[in-house]
Order: C-alpha cells, then structure tokens, then sequence
C-alpha cells in the first residue's frame, strides 16, 4: 500500500496529521495518535523492516528532528544515541544494497544542507558530512531520491538552495556523492518541484518534475544501456588465434564478464586490455610485427590498462579470462579495447601468436 501523511492545509494555516491508505483501489484513513503535523517531512519504506519511517519536518511550532515508525497499524516513535539536525525538505529512499535507509540534504535553523545519514531501525549514522560541494553535491533541499537495483545505490536527481535549483544526478558511492555526468534530462529544471522513483517492474528510473517545454510538468525516463561487443582485425598463427566473449556472461557493471581464446598451442595466454585502438603512445595502430618474427601479427589496441592480463583458466588450446566489472555506474558506456597473446613455440620465431580484438561498451543489464 501507498502511505500518505501529514501535508499542509494553506487556506487554514495548520498542518493536518492524519493518516491515509492507498491499495489501488481506494483510500482508508487510519485515525490513530502519532507525530504531531506537519510539511516537508522526510518518508521512506524499510523493505527489510516492514515500516515506513519519517524523519523531520516543519509545523506550527517549528523545525522538527523526531523519528518515527507506521507498521500499518500504529506510529511508534523512535529514539536514538545520535540524531541528525531536525529539518525540512530532506529526501529521503531506501536503499537495498546497504539495507538502510538514506536521508540527505534539506534546511535546518535557516542553513540549507548536504549532510547524508542512514537509519537501521534502531540508530542513525553519519555517511558523510557536510562537504560544501567538494565533492560536486551541493547543499539542497526538495531532490528526489530513489534506488537503482541495476547500479546498485541511491540516486539523487534536482533541490534547490535559496537562489537556485540544481538539474544533477548523483549517485551515493561508498561515503559520498558523485556526479554521474552522461545523464541528461532534457527540459527538467529540477528544483524541489519533483519526485522520483526505481519501476521494477520495467528496469527504469522515472523522474516527473516540471520542464522548460511551456513551463509544464512532464515525465522522464531513465532505462541505462546494454553491454556491447564487436570484433575487428585479424589474428595470427596456424589457426589463426580467436578471441571471443561468452555470451552468458557480457561487460555489465557489477558482474563477472568472461572471455575465451583459442588456437594456442598451450593452455594458458594473457590478455591486453586499452582504451583505443587506433592510436598507441602517439603510433597509429595497428602495428605490424613482421619484423620481429611474427608474421601477419599485429598489435590491434593500446596497451594503456593492461598488456598481460593472465587467463583464469584454460584446457588444450584454450585459454579463457574473467575480468570483474565494478559495480559503479560511472563505468556505463565506457568502451574496452581487447586482444589477447599466448606462448607458442611452434607458431613463428618469436613463438607468440596474438588474436583478433574485441570492443567491449559496458552495460548495466
């Protein structure tokens, strides 16, 4: 069910306190004592707990620091060691990976801040302080928030400060925000006019906000991209040597990717990995290596990454690789250079062969 608290009535001044349940059918208000009302509190679900908790907020009587919990039934306050400052206009998502949930931002005493907190059910800890934008997050109130399972932490999208409104995404990375600068949304102004919410069920991050488009309020989505990959060149020795991704196991942030080469002599071979493969420290490539004694190799890619990779496995003539992507969104749409090499004495004078290469775009599904 959807939960709905709190708010503020403007013809009356006042700030109801009452409880509503939406089921996807209708609304069922609960009548039951609880926190006191209010406005721009801050409201999560603990999927891992069962309970919607809030945090803050503003009313009557001022800024609020006060903690509670709605099982379905009943508010149950709760106290801990350590608090963050009451405020209003906090955002606030649960978030899966860490199995807490995530405050950041909001006003508090007239200071706009951008402190993150999370709350396990029982204390509050401070993720990361106040950072006066070192790290690109700025001090806001009113951003969305919610949890990307794909790229696996909190995204915040939008708020404002007193004199302007801010349009980045950011995603919570260990301790501290980044910017995650390859997504636009255009026409969003962002601002703390805006919500935004993970679909499961269609693998989508959709932000609804106002947009510079006549001034209206519209819908965004944000799907991220597939992994890619695609082979160029050609590779050299009897066979020739081939290098070759395992389809079940693609370039996706946060996964184990797999890659097998064949046509070696032994079971074993290295992998170069780069960022080009066109230019290598200021050479066009590829560069022919004839002259060193083996004939029709050629190096395909640059060697800036790696240049001896080592396989994880192998069988007769088979060598195959796992190369862990990490699970940081900011490695989406990045593009791999690959060619791999291995020992074989009976290939040419040199005794090495080298395969074609491969151009990995990393994905997230």
């Amino acid at each position: 069910r959807i939960v709905l608290f709190g708010g503020r009535d403007d013809s009356f001044n006042s700030y109801p306190n009452d409880v509503w349940e939406w089921d996807g059918q209708a609304w069922s208000q609960h009548i039951v004592p609880g926190p006191v009302g209010r406005d721009g509190h801050a409201m999560a679900y603990d999927a891992n707990r069962g309970r919607v908790v809030l945090f803050g907020g503003r009313s009557n009587i001022g800024t609020l620091g006060d903690t509670w919990e709605w099982d379905g039934v009943q508010w149950v306050p709760r106290f801990a060691s350590v608090n963050p400052v009451g405020r209003w206009g906090a955002s606030m998502a649960f978030d899966a990976s860490r199995g807490t949930v995530i405050m950041n931002g909001g006003q508090a005493l007239g200071v706009v801040r951008d402190d993150t907190w999370s709350w396990n059910g029982a204390n509050w800890s401070l993720i990361e302080a106040s950072t006066s934008g070192q790290f690109g997050h700025q001090p806001r109130y009113g951003a969305s928030m919610g949890y990307h399972s794909r790229w696996g932490g909190c995204l915040s999208f939008g708020g404002s400060t007193t004199s302007s409104s801010y349009t980045m995404l950011e995603v919570l990375q260990g301790n501290r925000w980044v910017s995650y600068g390859t997504v636009s949304l255009f026409g969003a102004i962002g601002g703390s006019a805006g919500s935004m919410v993970f679909d499961e069920a269609r693998q989508q991050l959709v932000y609804a906000g106002l947009s510079t488009i006549q001034n209206r309020f519209a819908t965004w989505t944000i799907d991220g991209s597939p992994p890619s990959t695609a082979a160029f060149g050609l590779g050299c020795g009897p066979q020739p040597a081939s290098l070759q991704t395992v389809t079940a196991a693609l370039p996706v942030i946060g996964r184990t990717a797999e890659l097998s080469m064949q046509g070696a002599a032994l079971d074993f071979g290295f992998l170069a990995i780069g960022t080009s493969k066109y230019w290598m420290g200021g050479f066009p490539l590829p560069i022919a290596l004839d002259g060193l004694g083996m004939p029709g190799c050629g190096i395909l890619q640059s060697l800036d990454i790696y240049s001896s990779y080592p396989s994880s496995s192998g069988s007769a003539g088979v060598a195959n690789f796992s190369l862990p992507i990490p699970p940081n969104v900011f490695f989406l749409g990045v593009e791999l250079q690959l060619q791999a090499w291995a020992p074989d004495p009976a290939a040419n004078t040199a005794g090495i062969v080298l395969t074609n290469g491969l151009t990995w775009t990393i994905g997230d599904y």
